[in-house]
């Protein structure tokens, strides 16, 4: 799996933006989905439940909320200058 940062972004957004958890994205496939909640929880970014086979890529996710630092992320990508961030 590549990671989307298009997906990142909408995931992020989505989160900041929900009164609930994310288990789903319009127009994302739920593998795809799964996966990059997988890549925000592991950069630290979002509290998830991830239910997959060990060590392998999520199946299925839910993202509870952001932490501190996914606030800052989201911050960042909503400034005027926020391509030079989802380009790292």
């Amino acid at each position: 799996m590549k990671r989307d940062m298009n997906i990142i972004h909408r995931i992020i957004l989505a989160v900041q933006a929900a009164d609930d958890v994310i288990a789903k994205l319009d127009g994302v496939a739920p593998k795809d989905f799964a996966a990059h909640a997988q890549l925000l929880a592991e950069a630290g970014l979002v509290k998830a439940g991830l239910q997959g086979d060990g060590n392998e890529i999520s199946k299925t996710a839910i993202i509870y909320r952001l932490t501190w630092l996914g606030h800052d992320f989201a911050d960042a990508i909503t400034a005027p200058d926020s391509r030079s961030v989802l380009a790292e």
